[in-house]
């Protein structure tokens, strides 16, 4: 009797475990069929989408080809159009230093010590001009005469803005540009400063960055004749660099600095528009 019971019981608890397999092959053929139908589904959704994405593929490859085609028209470190440069040729207040919201301070003080505006506007107007023939052309602008402001008031209010510079310390490096010097100089390449600023103001601008070895030469308002946004800075600067001009990169940060680098066929790269620029404002009053 005892026997027969332990038989019964065992049978059940066989009955028990086979049902369970049962269940669990129905779940998974369950699962089986409900994967196959959303990998259908998916498919479907692809290729439909596919179809429809057919007059979109020209145009992306054509934006594929055009992202391609700027990154092999501009030099990878140079920035500029020029795939092969042989010299590069620098700006420096607001291109490789950035003086501008310096010396906007500085030549607007020096203006209204002698009854003259200057407002921030006209000032990246005029941007790249010598700051001599800015204080004339504001004069002139003004009403004022040849009596009332003098050529020498014109040396003396010159004088005084370095001055006022100078009492603002030493300008920050612009780094983008900076990484662009590192590399022309790692590379070999001559380099020089065109600057329309004074001589002595440039030197010890670039001097106090620890800048001023880099550079092969350095030419400025007191070398040429004509400054920006004639071509003769940039002119000067290649001859002393024994370079042709038109294998020349040139840096400018003002219209006026881009038009004479252009005049002398340099390639020309607006530092404005490089990422990081600490001066976007400069972009504001272009005409």
């Amino acid at each position: 009797m005892f026997g027969e019971r332990v038989d019964e019981e065992e049978r059940k608890r066989e009955s028990e475990r086979e049902k369970e397999r049962v269940a669990l092959s129905a779940l998974c053929v369950c699962a089986w069929c409900f994967c196959s139908f959303f990998r259908f589904i998916s498919m479907s959704s692809v290729q439909e989408n596919d179809g429809n994405d057919d007059d979109d593929k020209p145009k992306r490859r054509e934006e594929g080809r055009r992202r391609q085609n700027h990154d092999d028209e501009h030099h990878p470190l140079y920035h500029g159009t020029n795939l092969t440069p042989k010299a590069l040729i620098f700006d420096c207040d607001g291109t490789i230093l950035e003086t501008m919201t310096l010396f906007f301070v500085a030549d607007k003080q020096t203006c209204s010590e002698v009854g003259l505006e200057l407002t921030k506007k006209r000032f990246y107007e005029l941007a790249g001009v010598p700051i001599k023939e800015i204080f004339r052309i504001l004069r002139d602008e003004q009403g004022k005469t040849e009596k009332e402001i003098t050529e020498e008031d014109l040396d003396r209010m010159t004088l005084r803005c370095g001055e006022l510079a100078e009492e603002m310390g030493a300008p920050e490096i612009i780094q983008s540009t900076e990484t662009i010097i590192m590399h022309g100089k790692r590379n070999g390449l001559p380099m020089a400063v065109a600057s329309s600023g004074c001589r002595d103001v440039v030197r010890m601008h670039l001097k106090q960055r620890g800048l001023l070895d880099l550079f092969d030469c350095v030419v400025t308002c007191e070398d040429v004749e004509h400054g920006k946004p004639a071509p003769d800075l940039y002119l000067l600067a290649s001859k002393k660099l024994r370079v042709d001009p038109k294998q020349c990169t040139a840096y400018e940060d003002a219209l006026l600095g881009i038009e004479s680098a252009k005049k002398a066929g340099m390639d020309v790269v607006d530092v404005r528009q490089l990422e990081g620029y600490p001066n976007p404002e400069a972009l504001l009053y272009d005409n």
